[in-house]
Formats: structure tokens, C-alpha cells, sequence
């Protein structure tokens, strides 16, 4: 079990991972040697700590990113409906409109597709 000292550089350590390019950096940020990150990686216990804190994280920006997305698609609009604005800009925010609505399209179905996949093998294994 780690001490309460190695148990804080390893909060460090996880921190500076998530914020950090590259293992090299992480190591400078975290104070920690990037053999003993790598060392420490191989571990489940530290490699599950590490999993939840990315896991919490990508949720955190995916929340964020949740909310700004109304406003971001209203100011494409905006832009695309304005008299003011160039022709240039007006073709890029439609195009961005559009190819962002495709792919959710795209996304919607696959999800429901995989759905009914998932569905009729359970039905398989029942019968």
C-alpha cells in the first residue's frame, strides 16, 4: 500500500497525464521520473485510478461541450441568415450546419441499429 507521500504523487502523476502531451511532460509537470509514470502504469490499481480520473474528465468536457452546443449552432445560423455577413462566411457556417447534422443523422442511426442488434442476439441467447 502506498504511503501517504507516494499516494500524493500519484494524484500528481494522474493530473499531470490528464493535462499533459506526452509521458516526458507529465514527468517534468508531476515531478515523478517517466520511468516510474511507465512503472506505475503497469499496475491495475494505478491504471484503474488513472481510467476513472480520464473517464471524468472527457465527461466533464462532454457536459460542457452539451451546453455550448445550442448556442454554437444558433450563432452558425446567425451567421448564415445575416445580409451582413460575406458570402464566404455564409457557405462555411451552412457547410458546418450541414455536415454536423448528416453525422448526427449517421450516429442516430447507427445507435439504433446496434440497438436492435443487441436486441435480437439477447433474444438468441433466451431461446
Amino acid at each position: 500500500m502506498a504511503g501517504h507521500g507516494e499516494k500524493a504523487k500519484r494524484e500528481a502523476v494522474i493530473a499531470a497525464l490528464l493535462c499533459s502531451p506526452s509521458y516526458e511532460v507529465a514527468a517534468q509537470q508531476s515531478g515523478v521520473a517517466k520511468s516510474t509514470i511507465h512503472r506505475w502504469l503497469q499496475s491495475p490499481a494505478f491504471r484503474a485510478q488513472y481510467e476513472v480520473a480520464r473517464q471524468q474528465a472527457l465527461e466533464g468536457v462532454l457536459t460542457y461541450l452539451r451546453h455550448t452546443m445550442t448556442a454554437t449552432v444558433q450563432t452558425l445560423f446567425s451567421i448564415v441568415q445575416h445580409p451582413g455577413s460575406s458570402d464566404m462566411a455564409r457557405i462555411a457556417a451552412g457547410r458546418t450546419l450541414l455536415e454536423y447534422a448528416f453525422r448526427g443523422l449517421e450516429l442516430q442511426e447507427a445507435v439504433q441499429r446496434l440497438s436492435r442488434i443487441e436486441e435480437h442476439l439477447s433474444l438468441k441467447e433466451i431461446l
